[in-house]
C-alpha cells in the first residue's frame, strides 16, 4: 500500500512536468526579428521566415525596383515550396521621423483619406479585425493606422493591408500582402505580427551570439548569390525552439531518474521493514 501511495504522486509530478514542457514548447514556437536600425522587434510564427535579402532583390529587380527606390528593412514570409512572393509576406519599412505629435498624425490620416478618397474611421487594430476596403482605420490608443486595398492584374489578385505604427523613433510600416484566396486565413497572422511590435528592453531579449545577424547592405549584393549572405548589423532573428527542446528533454530525463530512484528506495525500506 505504501508503494502505491508513492507511485501516484510520482506519476502526477511527471505528468505535470510533461504538461509544462508541452506548454513551453508551444510558447517558443515563435521567432523574433529585431530591427536594430529602427529600434523595434516583432515575433512571428515558426512556419514563417526572414527572407534573405538576395531573394527580395531578385523580386524587386524583376519589377525594375532597386533598394534605393524602396528602402525596406526586412521581409517576413510564410514557408512554402514556392517563391516567397507567391504566398503571404510582409515588407517592413522604417521612416525615421522622430516622435510625431497628434496633430502630425492627424495630418497623415488626412493625407491617407484623400489618397483613398474616403474618410477614415476609428477602431481597434487588434485580433481578427475586419478592414473596409480603401478606408483607413485609426487606432488612437496604439497610435496605429491600417488600410486595406486590392491589387489586381491579368496574373495577380492580392490583398494589401498597409499598417502604420507611430512611435518615438518615427514610423514603422508593415506592408502585408496575401493572395486573395488565403487572405482571410492569414489576416489574423498579419495582425499578430504587427501587434507584437515592441521597443521594450530590446538589448535584453537574447544574448547577441544567439542571433543570425544580417546586413542591410545585403540588399546590394549581386543577384544570384543566394546562399552566402554576409554578416553585419542590420537586423536579426532569434530562434529558441531547439534550445528549449533539448533543455526539456534533459529535465524529463533527470526527473524520471529521480522518480525511479525514489520508488526503488521506497520498496527497499518497505522490504526491510517487513523482515
Amino acid at each position: 500500500m505504501f508503494i502505491k501511495k508513492m507511485r501516484l504522486p510520482g506519476i502526477t509530478v511527471l505528468l505535470m512536468i510533461l504538461l509544462l514542457v508541452l506548454s513551453l514548447a508551444v510558447s517558443v514556437q515563435a521567432k523574433t526579428f529585431i530591427d536594430w536600425r529602427a529600434g523595434f522587434y516583432v515575433t512571428y510564427p515558426d512556419d514563417w521566415f526572414h527572407v534573405p535579402y538576395q531573394q527580395v532583390s531578385q523580386f524587386l529587380i524583376a519589377q525594375d525596383i532597386s533598394w534605393q527606390d524602396f528602402d525596406y528593412d526586412a521581409v517576413l514570409a510564410r514557408k512554402t515550396d514556392r517563391p516567397f512572393f507567391q504566398g503571404p509576406y510582409i515588407f517592413m519599412v522604417f521612416q525615421p521621423r522622430g516622435e510625431l505629435t497628434q496633430i502630425q498624425i492627424d495630418s497623415v490620416l488626412e493625407e491617407l483619406s484623400a489618397e483613398y478618397k474616403s474618410t477614415h474611421k476609428e477602431g481597434a487594430l487588434v485580433g481578427d479585425v475586419i478592414f473596409p476596403i480603401n478606408r483607413p482605420v485609426y487606432d488612437r490608443q496604439q497610435q496605429a493606422i491600417g488600410v486595406k486595398t486590392r491589387i489586381t492584374s491579368e496574373t495577380i489578385d492580392k490583398i494589401l493591408i498597409e499598417l502604420w505604427r507611430f512611435y518615438e523613433k518615427g514610423v514603422a510600416i508593415f506592408l502585408c500582402y496575401a493572395p486573395k484566396d488565403v487572405y482571410n486565413e492569414v489576416r489574423p497572422i498579419f495582425m499578430d505580427i504587427f501587434n507584437s511590435f515592441s521597443t521594450k528592453d530590446i538589448d535584453q531579449i537574447q544574448p547577441e551570439d544567439s542571433f543570425e545577424v544580417v546586413d542591410l547592405a545585403g540588399r546590394e549584393m549581386i543577384v544570384g548569390d543566394m546562399d552566402n549572405p554576409d554578416p553585419g548589423r542590420g537586423g536579426g532573428t532569434a530562434e529558441f525552439s531547439k534550445l528549449y527542446y533539448w533543455l526539456a528533454l534533459i529535465i524529463i530525463a533527470v526527473v524520471a531518474v529521480w522518480l525511479i530512484y525514489r520508488q526503488r528506495k521506497s520498496r527497499f525500506f518497505k522490504t526491510k521493514t517487513n523482515q
